[in-house]
């Protein structure tokens, strides 16, 4: 029996598709801790406060036995941080986006899903067995094309601010006139935009001075917020829908009372992190303008080499990961067939010394 296994294994083996688990060393361009967070001092002095005070472990769910005034606390600050109403903390970003979906898919909503939108989201579509459509990557006429024809009464666009894989920035001012226009919900996921823009760093609605028309925020806090976990904010009524039909909240173990600690000095750290923030796009564009490679539509800190064969990217890849760097080849399913790709992330601890030495070794290895 398993002989199929290892068939399967072998089969995606010789396609450059097997995915393996690797010792992280180097100079880091992989991780999305953007701001260095994870490490930072304030931080693990709140988780060690925290744990002192409430524990490590929360020891159920939160419709069970774990509820309490410090998720209430954290969830408010959340809210006010993404312009919102009210918040709901999830125990990762992805079952935030599949509990939110799924919730909302199984009261008929119909969905309008950006073709590059995130795996967790195409997920939650899944587990809620929702009607959805897919519209054309950034693509404001393919998307008013097909939901001009939707005789739903919940219609709900939904697209990532900053795209994982690309790095480039969606419409979101198109995309909120057209929610407008068709009155629809527009659900927002700010995952790798939270920290890096914004005045208090709550993502590209709050930069482009839009989080009043965001209907629904997804957030994620272990990219540049350095922790874990995930929330929704929006509307307190989403929020009760939420909390009675979404799996991922109601069955599983509510978030550890540390994480709390951390998630609420996180927040008031990203407000002295701006200069950083800044820095750390200029550096991501002197990256940009020193590649002689295919960089995609990239806007931000998130940058794509896109190589195109799975073999060569991995190959690629091994080389500068042998210089020192850690760098990742990213192969379908993750993007679409014939898109392999190195994807950069730079952080504030990124020198300009390391970024040029990189960005020679690419230019070397694609020549």
């Amino acid at each position: 029996m398993y002989a199929i296994i290892d068939t399967y294994l072998q089969t995606i083996n010789q396609k450059g598709l097997l995915r393996t688990l690797d010792i992280n060393t180097g100079i880091d361009f992989a991780s999305n801790d953007f701001l260095g967070l994870s490490k930072h001092p304030q931080l693990i002095k709140a988780c060690q406060n925290a744990s002192i005070k409430y524990g490590v472990g929360s020891g159920a769910s939160r419709l069970v036995s774990a509820e309490s005034l410090l998720f209430k606390n954290v969830e408010n600050k959340l809210a006010n941080f993404a312009n919102q109403e009210s918040a709901l903390l999830f125990s990762t970003g992805y079952m935030t986006n599949l509990g939110v979906i799924s919730s909302l898919a199984k009261i008929g909503a119909e969905f309008f899903i950006d073709k590059y939108c995130h795996a967790s989201i195409y997920d939650g579509l899944k587990l809620g067995n929702a009607t959805y459509q897919r519209y054309k990557h950034c693509d404001i006429k393919n998307l008013e094309k097909k939901i001009k024809k939707s005789a739903s009464p919940l219609k709900i666009i939904c697209s990532e601010s900053i795209f994982s894989m690309d790095g480039d920035i969606a419409p979101i001012e198109k995309i909120i006139n057209i929610s407008k226009k068709y009155k629809a919900l527009f659900l927002l996921d700010e995952a790798h935009a939270i920290g890096i823009y914004g005045e208090k760093g709550s993502g590209i609605a709050e930069e482009l001075k839009l989080s009043n028309k965001i209907d629904i925020y997804i957030g994620t806090l272990g990219k540049a917020m350095g922790c874990a976990g995930g929330f929704v904010a929006c509307k307190k009524s989403i929020r009760q829908l939420i909390i009675n039909n979404a799996r991922p909240f109601i069955y599983s173990t509510a978030l550890p009372p540390m994480q709390l600690g951390v998630i609420e000095q996180a927040i008031k750290i990203l407000n002295k992190l701006r200069p950083k923030a800044k820095q750390l796009l200029i550096n991501a564009k002197l990256l940009r303008d020193t590649l002689n490679a295919d960089t995609g539509k990239s806007q931000s800190h998130i940058i794509p080499v896109i190589i195109g064969e799975e073999n060569k990217t991995i190959q690629i890849a091994t080389k500068i990961q042998q210089q020192g760097f850690n760098v990742k080849a990213i192969r379908p399913p993750t993007v679409p067939p014939n898109t392999s790709r190195l994807r950069i992330t730079i952080h504030t601890y990124n020198t300009i010394t390391q970024i040029n030495k990189l960005s020679s070794l690419i230019n070397q290895y694609l020549s």
